[in-house]
């Protein structure tokens, strides 16, 4: 097996670097699922008492009749 030159070598790895991410892709990864996982809450949270409303307007519905 012959010796790769160390140049080759690093011109390989420094063409891979193109393709990683970046701290500051990281962080603007980090900012997007962040608001994605406010908003889902928000909307289980509103799905979740309008649900209960429901119920609740059922119950008194039916305890009314």
């Amino acid at each position: 097996m012959a010796a790769i030159p160390i140049e080759e070598r690093v011109s390989r790895l420094e063409a891979i670097y193109a393709h990683l991410a970046t701290k500051a892709d990281l962080q603007e990864l980090k900012a997007s699922l962040t608001r994605w996982a406010a908003g889902l809450l928000i909307a289980c949270l509103v799905s979740a008492l309008s649900a209960a409303g429901a119920a609740i307007v059922t119950l008194i519905v039916q305890l009314a009749n």
